[in-house]
């Protein structure tokens, strides 16, 4: 009996020093963690399931380079579309989302994030079939007696939409009476563009730019030349008000983190390409089209595409005014004061 107490006692010690040095170990990790990430974890969805924009390569680059480890953040990134990324902005869980100028008219109808940065321009374009009469947007206008068909990857209301419908009105196509919105998948254009017989279609990259340089589609309109844009951003990084509020630094270390991503692209087009391919972002092996796509977004230094630092601001107002014209927004919207709302500049 007493060597059984005895082996209890032994085992109640043995115990109890395993669970204290256990404690102390994942103390000492927890120390380790938070001395590499004093500002804690954060989610990014840039991943999609198909494949992810071809634009979003600076949160790529700047996760797969250390950059956001850099500015003291574990971030992690994580899968969905454009809705999963709208509710994770709505409820704080993504402290920022690249998305394109379509959110202005969520921010209106109350989403409360705010553009703390321009990104790039030229994801979005149209296009038309190889053997398509068109060969420029006014060709468009030969269309007589129907509505014009024309594919959108998203729904209208989106940026496609928008940027169509602006693109459209400066050639004098009214997008409301002229013309017939059908929504696809961006992967099935072929089977759409056939089955339904459009007469142009808008996608955005990398399908948008394969569409063009390996199957021989017809680009009528591209968002980084079209005149009718005005040389505006297509895609800008939005955060969350209240974490800009309350969680400067993340957000600050985010933007800078993404910059990096941005400026190292411009440096190094040919190794970027190669790991959004290698890595799986970008569902393609055409690492040359990749390559030339990332340099025609103008990355550079603090992404401003060579522009003037006010330029962010700009863009949102270019839009704001175009996006009120087509009868999204209000008539009686003061753009100057919705700009100002929307738009965080101090971001450094």
């Amino acid at each position: 009996m007493k060597n059984k107490i005895i082996r209890l006692f032994l085992a109640f010690v043995l115990c109890v020093n395993i669970a204290a040095l256990s404690a102390c170990q994942n103390k000492t990790e927890a120390e380790a963690y938070n001395k590499k990430f004093p500002l804690g974890k954060a989610k990014i969805r840039a991943i999609a399931e198909i494949s992810s924009a071809a634009c979003d390569s600076p949160i790529f680059i700047a996760y797969e380079k250390g950059f956001f480890a850099d500015e003291g953040i574990d971030v992690e990134l994580v899968a969905g579309d454009a809705e999963v990324t709208k509710a994770g902005l709505q409820k704080n869980e993504f402290p920022v989302a690249t998305e394109a100028f379509g959110y202005f008219i969520s921010i209106y109808q109350g989403l409360d994030i705010k553009v703390v940065a321009g990104t790039h321009k030229g994801c979005v374009k149209l296009l038309t079939a190889p053997n398509s009469p068109y060969n420029s947007v006014g060709d468009l206008k030969k269309v007589k007696g129907r509505k014009l068909n024309i594919g959108l990857s998203e729904a209208v209301g989106s940026a496609d939409h928008i940027y169509a419908s602006i693109i459209f009105k400066k050639y004098g196509i009214d997008p409301v009476n002229d013309v017939e919105w059908l929504v696809f998948p961006p992967d099935t254009y072929n089977l759409v563009y056939e089955k339904n017989k459009l007469d142009a279609f808008v996608s955005w990259d990398p399908f948008a730019i394969l569409a063009v340089k390996k199957e021989g589609y017809k680009l009528l309109s591209d968002q980084a030349t079209d005149p009718v844009l005005n040389d505006a951003y297509c895609c800008f990084l939005y955060a969350p008000t209240k974490l800009i509020n309350e969680q400067p630094a993340l957000i600050r270390g985010l933007v800078r983190a993404y910059r990096r991503g941005a400026d190292y692209i411009a440096a190094n087009p040919e190794e970027a390409a190669k790991i959004d391919i290698d890595k799986k972002y970008i569902s393609t092996d055409q690492n040359e089209i990749i390559q030339d796509l990332l340099v025609s977004y103008t990355y550079d230094a603090h992404h401003h595409n060579g522009k003037k630092l006010n330029s962010t601001k700009d863009d949102i107002r270019f839009y704001v005014t175009e996006i009120k014209a087509l009868g999204y927004l209000p008539e009686d919207l003061d753009v100057e004061e919705f700009v100002n709302k929307i738009y965080y500049d101090d971001i450094h």
